[in-house]
C-alpha cells in the first residue's frame, strides 16, 4: 500500500467506517460537508491519507494556492483523508471516518489500496453517503435513497425509511469501491441524498443534516445536529430571497412542489438530471433562473465559502 501514508495506525476495536467524496457523488457538496462537520464535531484525530501524485489528472483538479505571510504561497492538492475516533455513541463504537475526492486515474489500484486498509483496520462494515441532483424542490424534507450489500444492511436502511435502488448506468467511485468491499466480505451500503438541481453550486446544509441524522440513527451515535439545523435554516431562507422577485421561479418551485407529491419514481442514484427544467420555465429561463440563485447564494456567502477540490 505504498500510496497509503500512515501518520499513526490505531488499535481500534471492530470499528465501522463513513465515507464521503467530493466529485460527481456529491452534490451541492452535501456528502462530504455532513462527513467532515462529524470529524469535526466528534473531535476525530488524522491517522494517514492517500498520496495524490497517481490518481489525480492536475488539469481537472488543480491544486489551490494561497499566500502565507508576505511572501510565501501554500499548496492544498486533492485531499482523501482517514480520521478516527473511539467509543462514540450509546452502543460505543469506535469510528473511522473517510473524506475523499473521486480520482481520475487507476481506479481499480485505488479501491484496493482503501480495500486493504479496511482489512486492516478490522473494519466490520462502511457506509457511503452521497448526493445526486434531482428535480426536489428546496422546500420539502430532503428525499433519500440507498443500497447495501447485504440483506441484513438493506434492513436496517429499510426500518428507517430508505429504500435500495435498481439503477443501471455509469456509476462513480463510491460503487467500485463498494462493489470490491462486497467481494472480500466486508458488508457496506449507502445512503444518497436528492438535491436541488437549481442550487446546486453551493453546499446544502439541509441535505447534509438529514444525513448526519440518519448515520446517528443506524449506528447510536449522538452527533450533535444543532450547528447544521441553524445552516439549514440561514439556507433556505437565502433561496428564498433570491427567487422572491422572480414570479417564474415561484411558480416552477409550485410545480417541483406537486410533483414531489406525486411522483412515485424511484431516483437514480448516479446519472446526472437534465440540465434543464420542464415547465413553466424552457431552456433559457432555467439557466438564467439557476445563474440567479447561486450567484446570490455566492454573495451571500461572501464569495463561495470553503475551497472543495
Amino acid at each position: 500500500m505504498d500510496d497509503l501514508r500512515m501518520e499513526s495506525t490505531p488499535e481500534l476495536s471492530r470499528p465501522i467506517m463513513i465515507m464521503a467524496y467530493r466529485g460527481w457523488n456529491d452534490a451541492g457538496a452535501s456528502a462530504t460537508h455532513a462527513v467532515e462537520y462529524m470529524v469535526d464535531r466528534l473531535g476525530m484525530e488524522r491517522f494517514g491519507h492517500v498520496d495524490h501524485e497517481e490518481y489525480y489528472d492536475f488539469t481537472q483538479a488543480r491544486p489551490h494556492t494561497r499566500p502565507v505571510g508576505e511572501y510565501q504561497r501554500e499548496l492544498t492538492w486533492p485531499r482523501n483523508e482517514f480520521y478516527f475516533a473511539r467509543q462514540v455513541g450509546a452502543q460505543a463504537r469506535d469510528v473511522v471516518l473517510f473524506v475523499g475526492t473521486e480520482p481520475h486515474l487507476r481506479w481499480r489500484r485505488y479501491g484496493q489500496n482503501l480495500v486493504r486498509l479496511t482489512q486492516d483496520l478490522g473494519v466490520t462494515e462502511v457506509l457511503a453517503l452521497g448526493a445526486l441532483l434531482a428535480d426536489t424542490p428546496h422546500t420539502r424534507p430532503v428525499p433519500l435513497s440507498g443500497g447495501s450489500s447485504t440483506a441484513e444492511f438493506a434492513g436496517r436502511l429499510k426500518a428507517i425509511g430508505i429504500n435500495g435502488s435498481h439503477y443501471e448506468g455509469p456509476t462513480g467511485i463510491l460503487s467500485v469501491v463498494g462493489s470490491m468491499l462486497s467481494e472480500v466480505g466486508i458488508p457496506n451500503g449507502s445512503i444518497w441524498a436528492a438535491v436541488p438541481h437549481y442550487i446546486s453550486a453551493t453546499p446544502n446544509p439541509k441535505a447534509s443534516a438529514t444525513m448526519v441524522r440518519q448515520v446517528n440513527s443506524i449506528y447510536a451515535l449522538d452527533v450533535p445536529v444543532t450547528d447544521l439545523d441553524s445552516e439549514a435554516a440561514a439556507y433556505e431562507a437565502q433561496v428564498e430571497s433570491a427567487i422572491s422577485d422572480n414570479p417564474e421561479a415561484q411558480q416552477y418551485v409550485r410545480e417541483l412542489e406537486m410533483h414531489s407529491m406525486s411522483d412515485a419514481d424511484e431516483p437514480n442514484l448516479d446519472a446526472l438530471p437534465p440540465d434543464t427544467p420542464s415547465e413553466p420555465l424552457d431552456a433559457s429561463q432555467a439557466e438564467s433562473f439557476i445563474q440567479s440563485v447561486e450567484e446570490f447564494l455566492r454573495r451571500q456567502q461572501g464569495g463561495g465559502g470553503r475551497d472543495r477540490e
